[in-house]
């Protein structure tokens, strides 16, 4: 038996507050009880607040549930789908999409009814020619209605925008402004614009969006919002179109919605809301964002590495992180961590202490570029072009409605709309530019070097987060390799700034300089194709002076005490530099030793210190264990049986007696 089902759509919601939705529900009813259909009320077919003008019903309410209904079967052929007029169905282009969907929906056996005319079109009915004609009129003029008030509104629009100089449009604003009483213009909040200029200031500093939302979270800032609408804390999704928003500078964008999305329609209007914010400060938090972008991420509780993103292993290319593995952080290859590279660590803080230095030392013809660039020079021609670009798109728009050859001007537009947007990025980039002068950064990274020293544990946190953005601001990237000479970590960064000037700087991780293999101090560690043989090993043994006069000393005889008297040094020094240079002292037998044990003749037997504990067996003892082994009581007859025995106690000590 066939089913009815009743379709209801407005396109505005106000039109619910009536009782047209009552009164169309109620004949539908009326039909199904006159025809004795049932009418099937289950299937929840209301679009209330959709347009039908751009399909928008068809592809995402309720009407796209029936047609898929349709599909899967739970709709069958015969049944009836109720509806006031055509209109309700679509207001589409007819041949485009109007009459396809009627086409579909009819195809497939379900009957259209329209109540205000008691028409059925089914199969049948359409192939007579007035019912047809009566389809098509209704569908074709619901159509021209829909493009006459979308004609209408885009006029009124554009006459408003024309004015928006000079009155507002909406009463829509930024939520930092209000609307004046007279409705002539738009009013700062204050609470609120304080807000948005802690946000940017933060940003130009060098925080990202989280760190501003917890910035303004532990503050216990108020959000923006009224009522239901005011979230309970700050989202990072906001800090982000905060600082996107253009209106901060006073510009509006007027939009459209298209295909479900807002987009931009025509020029911006500058100078449509007071201005909260100055470009130099707007272009220096969007040039930190820049600066940031690929360079780390989250800061944590603390700014441990001042040079996250910039540092780069000159051996196998990937980045240096930080690490700590009990003994302080460290930086290493991030290939190399796993399993990648060649792993070798570089004690972190002896880094940072060394290239804090270097900092207090950069000069102002360090970072000014090799080639002088007028920047304001360059900005006047950018924007030069894009307003000539303006222009020119206008003229071939006015162009469009008379010449015929459409195709043309339509691709030259195009082209134009690349240019443009093109011109308007360069502007932008040299906006950025122009805000933050090297001078500037100069300046301030020595005063913040300075006060970093003497700062709180609090302030600290704060510098840091300035002092990493200056940095960036500075430093393209730095090139690292990390050797080890004798027994200490040389690591030789080399320092490209974005002036396009290097440095090279030569860090010792004890502090005190060493002698460095020859050809190393010259090397370019950006290229390690071009590396020599002899220097493309990780360690390194060199000698100096001072040790090559030791070492011969010791290798004559002469004990620590004999070569610092000679010398008139410390026997600590004299230490020091055996040991840098592998000399350890050690009175230990090796495990291969002829003889493991020490002669012990006042006990008459064989002693061993093992792990702070000593161990004692005598000769009848050993006697007793091993009598083919003692061929004497004496030092030289039973060493064999006590080496027998210390081998048994390496296995499972306590066999012997413990002094």
């Amino acid at each position: 038996m066939p089913t009815a089902f009743s379709y209801l759509r407005f396109s505005r919601p106000e039109q619910m507050k009536g009782d047209s939705q009552r009164r169309q529900l109620e004949y539908s009813r009326d039909w199904a009880r006159q025809k004795k259909v049932p009418l099937d009320e289950t299937l929840n077919l209301r679009d209330l607040g959709v347009s039908a003008f751009r399909g928008k019903n068809a592809s995402e309410g309720a009407l796209g549930l029936f047609l898929e209904a349709i599909a899967t079967g739970r709709v069958k052929s015969g049944d009836y789908l109720i509806l006031e007029n055509l209109d309700r169905l679509s207001r589409d282009d007819v041949f485009d999409k109007a009459l396809p969907l009627v086409q579909k929906i009819i195809g497939s056996g379900v009957n259209i009814v329209t109540l205000r005319t008691g028409r059925v079109f089914s199969r049948e009915s359409v192939r007579e020619i007035g019912a047809l004609m009566e389809m098509l009129l209704e569908l074709w003029l619901a159509n021209e209605e829909s493009v006459k008030k979308s004609q209408r509104l885009q006029h009124a629009w554009k006459v408003k925008r024309s004015k928006a100089k000079e009155e507002t449009l909406t009463a829509l604003a930024p939520k930092w402004l209000r609307r004046s009483e007279d409705k002539s213009h738009f009013e700062p909040i204050p609470n609120r614009v304080r807000v948005v200029r802690r946000i940017f200031n933060l940003a130009a500093e060098g925080r990202g969006a989280i760190a501003i939302a917890k910035s303004l979270n532990a503050d216990g800032v108020p959000t923006f919002g009224d009522g239901k609408r005011k979230a309970k804390f700050w989202q990072v999704s906001y800090i982000k179109k905060i600082l996107a928003n253009r209106a901060v500078l006073g510009e509006y964008q007027p939009h459209r919605m298209g295909d479900g999305k807002r987009r931009p329609i025509g020029e911006p209007v500058p100078g449509y809301f007071p201005a909260v914010i100055d470009e130099a400060t707007f272009y220096k938090a969007h040039q930190g964002k820049a600066e940031r972008k690929g360079r780390g991420g989250r800061l944590g509780e603390r700014v441990s590495n001042l040079f996250s993103g910039l540092l780069k292993d000159a051996r196998d290319g990937s980045g240096l992180v930080m690490i700590d593995k009990g003994n302080g952080p460290a930086l290493v290859s991030n290939a190399a961590r796993t399993g990648a590279g060649y792993y070798i660590s570089f004690p972190y803080p002896a880094f940072e202490r060394a290239l804090i230095v270097w900092g207090h030392d950069l000069k102002l013809a360090d970072v000014l570029p090799r080639k002088a660039t007028n920047i304001e020079g360059e900005l006047a021609k950018a924007e030069a072009r894009m307003a000539d670009l303006t222009r020119r798109i206008k003229e071939i728009q006015k162009r469009l409605a008379t010449d015929d050859n459409l195709s043309v001007l339509m691709d030259t537009v195009s082209d134009f709309a690349a240019q443009q947007q093109e011109a308007r990025d360069t502007v932008e980039r040299l906006k950025r530019e122009q805000a933050t002068p090297e001078a500037h950064a100069i300046n301030d990274l020595k005063r913040l070097l300075s006060s970093l020293g003497r700062a709180t544990t609090d302030e600290r946190f704060g510098l840091r987060i300035k002092l990493r953005q200056l940095l960036r601001r500075l430093i393209e990237d730095i090139v690292v390799l990390v050797v080890q000479i004798n027994k200490t970590r040389v690591a030789v960064a080399d320092i490209r700034l974005r002036s396009g000037e290097s440095r090279k700087v030569i860090i010792f991780a004890g502090g005190k300089p060493l002698v460095l293999p020859a050809g190393l101090n010259d090397l370019d560690v950006r290229h390690p194709s071009s590396w020599p043989k002899a220097l493309r090993q990780p360690q390194f043994q060199v000698v100096d002076e001072e040790a090559q006069v030791v070492l011969a000393m010791e290798s004559r005889g002469l004990t620590r005490t004999q070569i610092a008297a000679e010398l008139r040094w410390s026997i600590s020094r004299v230490s020091r530099l055996l040991v840098r240079n592998g000399k350890r002292k050690s009175n230990k037998k090796r495990a291969d030793d002829k003889q493991q044990m020490t002669w012990h003749p006042a006990g008459n037997g064989w002693a061993k210190t093992y792990k702070k504990r000593r161990y004692f067996v005598g000769l009848g003892t050993l006697a007793s264990k091993y009598p083919r082994l003692v061929k004497q009581q004496t030092r030289d007859g039973s060493m064999e049986a006590a080496n027998r025995w210390w081998r048994a106690q390496l296995v499972s000590l306590g066999g012997g007696q413990e002094l």
